[in-house]
This record gives C-alpha cells, structure tokens and sequence, in this order.
C-alpha cells in the first residue's frame, strides 16, 4: 500500500486490506509483519519494521451458565497463570540474552501454563515480544509503592501507567493492566492504623476510567485485592489467598455462593458487584502456614487447590505464586537458578506431570484432603467431578475413564486390587458432578493410590489423576511368614556427629552426619531357627541433611522477612523441607545384622514431594508443616544363615545402620505412618514349605459370571516350588509365583486377584487373544470374494477378536498329569459369524508347567470354513515382582 503524505502533515490513518487476516490465538498466535518506509523528494528513506497480531478481549458467559468468563476471539478462557515477578541470578531485573527471556514463556507453557502475570514491573519488551510469539496471555501489573498515598506518588504511578500503554498497547498478549496490588500504597495512617480511606478509593476508581480510556480493548482491574480490601471500579473480580490445600473446597465453595450481582463481597462500599469475572489472581501454600513455609514441597497442597478450582466452575481461573523462587517465597515452579523442581506425580500415575493439572478436560477424583483413612475391606465412593473447559467437539458424547487401585502392603510389596473401565458423558464446558467410584478397599493395612486416565475414543490420554487412602487395622502373618517388627523410633542405641531427633512422635527418626542407629527387635515366639528358610530386613530410609530449622543455633532471624527474613537459607524457616529437584542430597548406609555384614546401600536423595503420601497424610491441621511429604527408599537387606542363628540363640535380632564419616549424608528411618510404604523397621521371615513339594494340578472355584456360569481356576506347581494359576474365563494367566533369589516366593505377572478385576476391564492381563490377535483396520476384511464385517471395539477397527473376543469367552478346562509336567487343556468353540468372524471353530491351548521350569502353551484349532487366525497369550511380565519401588535389572527376581 503507498500513500502520500501532504506537506505538514504530522499523522497519517490509513486503511490497509488484509485479504487473508488470521487472527491471534494461543494455539495460533499468529503475527502479521509490517514494513513502513518513507521516502521521497530525495531525502533517504526511513524504514521500520514491526509486527502486530489481531484479536479481541473481552467478557462473556461461560456457554450453557451465567457465570462470566474472560474471552480471547469471543470465545471463553479458562486462566490458568502464575505470578512472574522475573529476576534472573545473573543480572536481577536484567536478562543476559534473548534466548534466556524466550525461555521463560517456554517454560510457562511446557508445563499448560496460558498466563503469566508480570509482578509490579514494566516488563522488557523483549519478553512481550516472546509470548506474542508463543502464545501466552499478559496481564501487566503498574507499579506501585509501599508508602502513603499522597500527589507524589501518584504522578509517578500516573507516568507509568500511561507510559506502559503507549508503549506496549501494540502486543496481542497483553489482555489486562493492574492498576495497584494488594492496595499497596493505598492505606493511610489513622490513629496508628492503616486505612484506606474513601478520597483515595475515588482517586484509584478515576485512575480505572483513565486506563479505560486510555485502552477500552483491555480489561482493566483497579486493585487486586488481598487481605480482606476490595473493588471499587473494574472489570475483573479478583482475590488473593493463601492457604493449607486442606481448607480449598470450603473456601472456593464459600466465595462461589458470594458470587453474584449486587453482592458486597470483595467491593469497597458503595461499590457492588457487576457481572465481572471472578478468579483467583494469587494462591499457594508459601503463606498459608504460620510464617510462611520456607522451601518445601508444594506439589500436595497445589493438587488439592487445583481440585478445589476445577470443582467450582464460576470460578473462571487462578494464578499461582509463582513462576520461580524470588529472596523471600521459594514456591516456584522452578529454583532462583531455573533448575526443576520435582513434583513426583509421574512415579504415582505413570506418565502424569502439571500438565495434567492443567488439563482442559480434566477429572478432579476423590476427597478435598487427597488422601483418607480407611478400614480393611471398606466399601468406599470416590468422588467424581468433571471440568471440560473446551469448546471442542472431537470427542463426541463420552470419553472412558480408566482407574487403577494399587498400592503397597505391610511388606511393602506392590499390589493392584482393582481396575475399573467407566464412560463419562462429554458435551463442550460441561462441568458437572459425576457418579462416585465404588471401589473397595484390600484387607490389609496398606498405601493405596487410586489412578485414573481419562481417554477418548482413540485411547489417547486427556488427563491423569489420584486420590489416595491409608488402611490402617492389624497386621496378620501369613502362614509361611513371621514378622517382628519395632517403631522407628525404639533405637536401643544410637549416636550422630550433627544431631539426633524424631518427627511427629515415633513417625520418623533422624540423623545428621555420620553415626549410626542401632534396634533389637524380638526374635518371634516358637519360631525355630530350622524352620526360617531366609530372612530379610525391611525399612524405609533416606538420607538426612542437617536442615537450616533443625540446627541448635542461637542466631536471631532479624530483618523484613519480606526481604528474606535477615537470612537467605530457605530451608530455615520452621515449616520448611526442600522440595525434591536437580541437586541432590546423597547418603549411603552399611547394615549388619548379630554383628555379621549385610551390605552397603545407596541413598540418593532427602527427596520430598508428592510420593510421600504418609508423610502428608500424618500432617495436622494446626497451620505448621512436620516435614511433609518427605519419604525414602525401601531397603530389603538379606540377612544371612549366622545371624539367624545367633538370633535364635539370643532371642534379638540385632540391626546396626551405620553412615561413614567419608560421606556424612545422615540417615533418616520412615514408621509405618510416615513416608511412602507402610513399613515399620522390620524382619520377615519366609518359612520352609514343609509339604513335599511333588508336581499337581488342582481346580477350585474362582466365581461366578454375570449370568450365573461358574469360573473355575487351575493351579500348576511343579517340584521346584514354581506356580501356575489359570482361569477358565478368558483362559487367563492370573499368577505365575517363582521362588526369588532369596527363595521367596513372588508373584511375577499382572493380574487380579479376583474375578471383578477382570469382567470391570478389558485389559487382555493374561488372557488368550483370538480370534486374531492385533487389530483389523475398519473391521472388514475380504476372503474368496466375500467382505466381512467384524464388531469394532477401538474407534473404527477391530481388536484382539472384538468386542468379545476369546478373552471374553468362558473356556472348559481338562487337569493333566503326565511325566512332561502338570497342565491343563482348555477348549472354546467359536460358532460361525461369531463377531463377525466366518466358519465354526474349535480351538484347544494347552498350558504345560514342566520339571525343567518352562511354562508351555501349545494351540490347536479346527474349522469349518476359511477364516483368518491368529491367536496368542497376552500376558504382562512383571519381573521386578510384587516388591515395586523401581530399580534396575539387578533387582529382578
């Protein structure tokens, strides 16, 4: 486009066609580049370059409620922010280079962050220019000041709001400005009290009519409020707050009831309540404790917040304090240095991160407390809420929620009691309760952890998520094992260079420096030593740094803590424990047992995060924090034949855990209460099977189908202890036990222990697949001329046979006993059209468990007609065991 511009002429308008204008969205945050050039009459050229993006903001309803919701394009957004006050180690206010302010929009978004709120700064127009680039919402704070309120601070505040909109009007991300925080600056000083007195709440409702003018197609928020102050002119309702994750619900619950037009709630009198959105713009547990919380994981308090959010949909986002650590909040997303911090909840639901919390289709699932105590065997419903902030229309009407309930016993062995498959009814911004879970509880004390993935039609997950419950009762022996065990706390003996002390009474025993613990635990009344086939010492630990709170020191914490307190060691504050992340804190402990050696342990970290379910479930509501969330490893130490002996001879076990003085990590012992595992220190003993083992098959009932056929299991043992168990539904595999190198037996496939397990899912754990194992594309296929149509059970295809292939048949089963083995010959016949399938079938799979340890499936299968096969056995080998807790291929059974 070329113009001329007329003698004189100072300003120049003009209307330039954008034939193929796209507009800027944060999935598309397109930018339009510009290049002006002046020139003529000989005078050199003048050239700029530029840029601009299109788009609207604005208020509207959430679809289908009267609830108002901030819109980018006409559509609503769910504000998902964090609070941006952007120091960087190297040069404060200062970056070092483009590179680093580009990637702190990176990070914002990597995690399904869509905001950032820039705190009480004018931000470098650099960083803008990235999350225009990247696509990531702006809400742009002026700055204030901490002193009165008088003319002189005034005019400044008037510079800079004006300057920032000259200069920044341009950037498509900037949806809000932020006239004043926390009424900082606002209060004057009455009779020894801070007011905020009516000529300055008029003075900040005409500074909010001079932004409007200045730029009506932004929002524009007077004052955002903490502490109990107030609106007085704005376009968004917002409120800070600071709380334990336990009191969320009831509060958010609270403030959505105060939500209305014409309430007084969050308004400076005479002002009301409009139609204005109402969101958090500041939140995190930093200082929801007494005094703040130091560095300390904020992963467990953040999930129930965010659970609390989800569950109350005229709440239209939040905004959590904060991006990374500054001097005096160290609840950053990332450190000060922008090393990760590690929340732990992909080692709870494999493949979770914050992502999931940020989800727009999203699943909240249990208590407000995220972890509850249960009885054995209880019948419990899970709570379900459903927050589908998307307008898309992919899904159709339901997606599948599948939940996992798994856990760790009193042996810290890992254990699935149940898995569930659920259609949840879709429709765009549906927010709305859904029918409990009706899970139940094992028999057994236990840490139990309901994980659930939400997935569409594809089986891609939308969104993960858990809730968590703590069995407590009696722990019994089985009947070839005894257990002694002790508290963590009841040491005989015990010394350390740094300091010694216990948490939450007898919860967990600590140790700084180098030192050792040393227990004696009873040896079990009438066990003969002769009896014990192996033996093994169990107990959760970590290593134990000398945090900055634990140290006898006399020092006094001077100084405006909101300037760090007088000191700069986050770890100092009384509710502190580091959050787990990029350093680490190392220890390694030597164990012997009745003086004899029984190996040498690393300990990696003093983690503290989300996998410490005891620890934060032992947390009381007293508004102080007891090291919560931290946790350790689960050591299984081999204890050999001579200090068995030696403990029948004394009638003590002797465990001495020592750390050298070479690498003075600390040693910290977790209770049964305290931690991960639900393990006290103990001592198992696996007892000698006195029975002669000789192979057999033995069959024996294993429940009942829906309509009323009965299930039959198959158990397959041979001479060298080794274990078969099959079913007759499905011809599934449901445990193959294997005596472990220490001649224990452990279970290593997956599976259920009972028959709801399987009829709730449709895993394929164990089960014979067919008629055609793997998938058939648009459930057709063509033979001699004919095209056949199959049931379809994945989107448009079919899967493993269909919607009731042969893992979903009742199959007859027929012992043998011969001198290849034990086994047991199953047999279905499938009849012609049978899920589409052509020909009658007859298939026969032989399970054959032999002397030489081999387990041997053979198949057999006749037909009538021409059809495709393809069968095979779909089990899922587990390796590692039951025990859980990681590891490497060493730790293999």
């Amino acid at each position: 486009v070329t113009h001329r511009i007329p003698r004189g002429a100072k300003t120049l308008h003009l209307d330039i066609p954008l034939p193929e204008a796209r507009r800027w969205s944060l999935d598309d945050p397109f930018l339009h580049e510009v290049v002006v050039s002046v020139g003529g009459g000989g005078l050199a050229q003048d050239r700029v370059q530029t840029y601009f993006g299109m788009r609207t903001i604005g208020v509207v309803d959430l679809p289908g409620t009267t609830y108002r919701y901030v819109a980018l394009n006409g559509a609503p957004v769910y504000l998902q922010l964090a609070l941006d006050q952007a120091y960087h180690p190297e040069g404060y206010y200062t970056f070092p280079s483009d590179s680093v302010l580009r990637d702190e929009i990176l990070r914002a978004r990597q995690i399904g962050l869509n905001g950032l709120r820039e705190h009480i700064k004018i931000e470098a127009p650099r960083k803008l220019y990235w999350a225009d680039r990247l696509g990531m919402l702006i809400m742009a704070d002026v700055p204030n000041w901490w002193g009165p309120p008088d003319s002189a601070a005034f005019r400044e505040h008037d510079a800079a709001l004006r300057g920032m909109i000259a200069r920044d009007y341009n950037h498509p991300s900037v949806f809000a400005w932020i006239l004043f925080n926390e009424t900082w600056g606002l209060e004057t000083k009455v009779d020894g009290q801070d007011r905020y007195l009516p000529a300055t709440e008029r003075r900040v409702a005409r500074d909010y009519r001079l932004a409007k003018s200045l730029d009506p197609t932004r929002l524009v928020e007077d004052n955002s409020v903490c502490c109990g102050s107030g609106h007085t002119e704005t376009d968004l309702n917002t409120w800070h707050e600071y709380l334990p994750g336990w009191r969320w619900e009831a509060h958010v619950e609270r403030l959505s009831d105060s939500t209305f037009p014409g309430s007084t709630w969050n308004f400076r009198s005479p002002w009301r309540q409009a139609r204005q959105p109402m969101c958090n713009s500041e939140f995190g547990n930093v200082w929801g404790y007494a005094g703040s919380t130091g560095d300390v994981d904020w992963s467990w308090d953040y999930h129930r917040a965010i659970n609390a959010f989800r569950r109350h949909a005229k709440l239209c986002g939040w905004l959590y304090t904060e991006h990374h650590d500054v001097i005096n909040e160290w609840n950053g997303y990332w450190r000060y240095d922008r090393s990760w911090k590690e929340t732990g909840l992909g080692d709870i639901v494999a493949g979770m991160s914050l992502r999931d919390l940020h989800a727009p289709l999203y699943i909240a699932v249990g208590d407000p407390e995220l972890s509850r105590t249960v009885r054995p065997g209880e019948h419990v419903e899970v709570p379900l809420y459903a927050s589908f902030l998307t307008g898309s229309k992919a899904f159709g009407d339901s997606l599948t929620l599948r939940a996992e309930l798994y856990g760790w016993n009193s042996l810290g062995e890992r254990r699935t009691w149940d898995t569930t498959v659920t259609r949840v009814p879709y429709r765009p911004w549906m927010s709305r309760a859904l029918p409990p879970l009706a899970v139940t509880m094992p028999s057994e004390p236990a840490t139990v952890v309901l994980a659930t993935r939400l997935m569409d039609a594809k089986d891609s997950v939308l969104q993960r998520n858990f809730t968590t419950f703590v069995v407590e009762g009696t722990v019994a022996d089985r009947p070839n094992v005894r257990v002694a065990r002790v508290p963590a706390t009841a040491v005989r003996d015990g010394h350390w260079t740094l300091k010694q002390w216990t948490v939450l009474g007898d919860r967990k025993l600590n140790g700084a420096g180098s030192g050792f613990f040393e227990y004696r635990i009873p040896w079990p009344a009438g066990l003969a030593v002769n009896d014990v086939a192996s033996a093994t010492f169990l107990v959760e630990a970590s290593a134990k740094r000398l945090n900055g709170k634990d140290r006898d020191s006399t020092a006094a914490d001077n100084g405006d803590y909101m300037r760090g307190g007088g000191f700069h060691d986050p770890s100092r504050n009384p509710n502190s424990y580091p959050m787990t992340g990029a350093t680490k804190f190392r220890s390694a402990v030597s164990v012997r047992v009745n003086g004899q050696p029984a190996g040498r342990w690393e300990l990696p970290d003093d983690p503290a995060d989300s996998r410490g379910i005891l620890s934060w479930h032992a947390q009381p509501h007293d508004g102080h924090l007891y090291e919560a969330g931290s946790y350790g490893e689960l050591l299984r130490v081999p204890i050999s034949a001579d200090a068995l002996r030696e403990g029948a001879r004394t009638g003590e076990m002797v465990v001495r855990l020592e750390v050298d003085a070479a690498l003075p990590g600390g040693l910290a012992i977790y209770g049964a209460h305290f931690g991960r595992y639900p393990v006290d220190p103990s001592v198992v003993f696996v007892l000698r099977d006195t029975s002669q083992a000789t192979p057999r098959v033995t069959r024996a009932p294993f429940g009942r189908l829906p309509d009323g056929r009965s299930v039959e299991l198959f158990t397959l043992s041979n001479a060298h202890g080794i274990e078969v168990q099959v079913i007759t539904y499905g011809g599934i595999i449901t445990s193959i036990r294997t005596p472990d190198r220490a001649g224990r037996l452990d279970d290593i496939v997956l599976g259920f222990d009972s028959l709801a397990g399987y009829l709730k899912n449709v895993p394929y754990f164990g089960a014979i697949v067919g008629r055609y194992a793997n998938r058939i594309r648009n459930a057709q296929f063509t033979l001699d001329g004919t095209t056949y149509h199959l049931a379809k059970n994945i989107g448009e295809n079919t899967l493993h046979g269909g919607v009731r292939g042969f893992d979903r048949v009742l199959w007859t089963g027929e012992p043998f006993q011969t001198d290849s083995g034990s086994g047991v010959t199953l047999q279905y016949t499938s009849r012609d059209g049978e899920e589409g399938y052509p020909g009658t079938l007859v298939t026969r799979v032989t399970y054959t468990l032999t002397p030489r340890d081999e387990l041997v499936v053979d198949y057999e299968a006749t037909t009538d007609k021409a059809t495709p096969l393809n069968l095979s056995q779909h089990t899922y080998w587990n390796l590692h065991g039951t025990t859980g807790g990681g590891g490497t291929i060493l730790d293999h059974v």
